[in-house]
């Protein structure tokens, strides 16, 4: 048993003390403390979770089919980590990406926004050296362009990316991934204001203990869209309304409500002197033939056409066709 810190005669010495005023027990305050400071162009301490939760049941099913792909492609057993959500401004991103990095502007529609894929230089030469047969040692330019040989390897990497992509959105929106433009240069890829919010998304490619990163930044509007969508569980299933709450409201909103219904017979015009000298037995000529359909009005409206009737000793109107549209008000 460990021995305690303080004897027993310590201890009754140490509440003497106290209790007699030797040992001064008032708390020294803080010189430092005061207003906290809080930087608010800190994006990450304050921006919402809903993208980081999107990409990451994207992530969870992108990773395994890439890993599957990439190391069919290269030939090669391939290790894809993801790496934690980013929110930045999209001017510092575009100043951190290395000369010969590849960047593959994207259209996701129907999703009006703009993507975009980086492949940093390094994991370019990364693959393309494991393509090779290599090690990933091979040397990366300082500057320049890719040669033709580059350019297809790169081409056939990013569509490979883009496909496994496309399927891991999904369950979240379903989106058709189509590459815009690619370029090596990060002047010509400005899509964005320097002060825009984007989303980055990071993943780590690892063979044989070495590694590389490429990632894709999504603009903050991106996520708009899909601020409505709930998931379901860990496979990001979208719940979806249940169909029986909509009949529960629309026989909700039409249950109890009465609309006036009327047969017109015809209609005629008829000077004031006309009106005063009528009298019982006189005959009004109508409008309408008859054997023309009667017009069926619903609240003063021309909605139906049909035939005057009887059914179950009541007088009825079947209906023969529906009107194109509704007819002004009967004059006179």
């Amino acid at each position: 048993m460990a021995e305690p810190v303080l004897s027993q005669e310590e201890m009754d010495a140490l509440l003497k003390g106290v209790q007699g005023g030797q040992v001064d027990t008032q708390v020294i305050p803080n010189s430092s403390a005061g207003a906290l400071r809080y930087d608010l162009t800190d994006v990450n301490r304050y921006v919402t979770l809903s993208p980081a939760m999107t990409l990451k049941v994207v992530s969870d099913r992108f990773i395994p089919h890439l890993q599957a792909a990439i190391g069919k492609a290269i030939r090669r057993e391939v290790t894809v980590t993801a790496i934690p959500v980013q929110t930045l401004k999209f001017g510092s991103v575009m100043s951190s990406i290395q000369p010969m990095s590849s960047l593959n502007l994207l259209k996701m529609d129907p999703l009006t926004e703009r993507g975009l894929l980086v492949m940093t230089g390094n994991v370019v030469y990364f693959l393309l050296d494991h393509f090779l047969g290599g090690k990933g040692k091979l040397h990366l330019r300082d500057s320049g362009s890719y040669t033709m040989i580059e350019m297809r390897f790169v081409q056939r990497i990013v569509d490979l990316i883009l496909c496994e992509f496309e399927k891991a959105w999904q369950p979240i929106h379903k989106v058709t991934i189509s590459l815009t433009r690619t370029d090596c240069n990060t002047r010509n890829m400005r899509v964005l204001p320097d002060k825009d919010l984007i989303v980055k998304s990071g993943f780590h490619l690892e063979i044989n203990g070495y590694g590389e990163e490429f990632f894709f930044c999504f603009p903050f509007a991106h996520f708009d869209r899909l601020r409505k969508k709930i998931f379901g569980g860990p496979g990001g299933e979208i719940a979806k309304q249940p169909e029986a709450s909509g009949i529960a409201l629309k026989n909700h909103l039409t249950e109890g409500c009465f609309v006036a219904v009327s047969a017109c017979l015809g209609e005629a015009i008829l000077t004031v002197p006309e009106i005063i000298d009528l009298a019982v037995g006189d005959v009004v000529m109508l409008d309408q033939n008859s054997n023309e359909d009667l017009k069926l009005r619903v609240e003063g409206s021309t909605k139906f056409y049909g035939q005057p009737g009887a059914y179950k000793g009541k007088r009825a109107f079947q209906i023969r066709s529906i009107a194109g549209a509704p007819l002004a008000a009967p004059r006179g």
